[in-house]
């Protein structure tokens, strides 16, 4: 309990169990960014994001100034698998690419925010997502195929039979991929 107290007394905070907690997270998120050495890691305002890869770095950034939380526990806080897939959570956070739509970026907000992110935070965050993605950048485009009225028109397929088992006496008909 002193080493509590030492930690709240230069906040000038009263004692209460909501306080210990806060500065005994606030301390891990130090430490962990220590060791990951990313104390340098600056704050990046939503307003100020204006392409994809700003973007992507401005969400790097939160996600290293959070302390970089397991990712288990960002996608248990921000409402589970559905909403944040763990693949696309650690596409993220390496920079690879940008959440996919607002739901998921919402979610990612959340899940590294250790209070609930507020929606005034999340509008924000949202007008950036489109700004960066409005430069015909997005982190998915389908394609487009004039004429194609269904998938099967777009991927390709075989047309003679396969006879790599020919030797065997075995001989498939014509297949399709996809």
């Amino acid at each position: 309990m002193q080493f509590h107290y030492a930690i709240l007394q230069n906040r000038g905070r009263t004692l209460d169990e909501f306080s210990i907690k806060e500065g005994l997270r606030d301390r891990w998120i130090m430490a962990r960014r220590e060791e990951r050495g990313t104390l340098e890691v600056e704050k990046i305002t939503p307003e100020k994001v204006i392409s994809s890869d700003e973007l992507k770095y401005a969400l790097w950034a939160l996600y290293e100034r959070a302390g970089a939380p397991p990712l288990r526990a960002v996608q248990a806080r921000s409402g589970g698998e559905m909403l944040l897939p763990l693949s696309s959570l650690a596409r993220i956070v390496s920079q690879q690419t940008i959440p996919a739509d607002n739901q998921q970026l919402i979610a990612f907000l959340r899940g590294i925010s250790f209070v609930r992110a507020n929606k005034r935070w999340c509008d924000r965050w949202i007008e950036a997502r489109i700004r960066a993605t409005s430069l015909g950048e997005s982190s998915y485009v389908p394609k487009f195929v004039p004429g194609a009225r269904r998938i099967e028109h777009i991927r390709p397929h075989r047309t003679k039979p396969w006879t790599a088992g020919a030797a065997r006496g075995i001989q498939l008909g014509a297949t399709r991929v996809g």
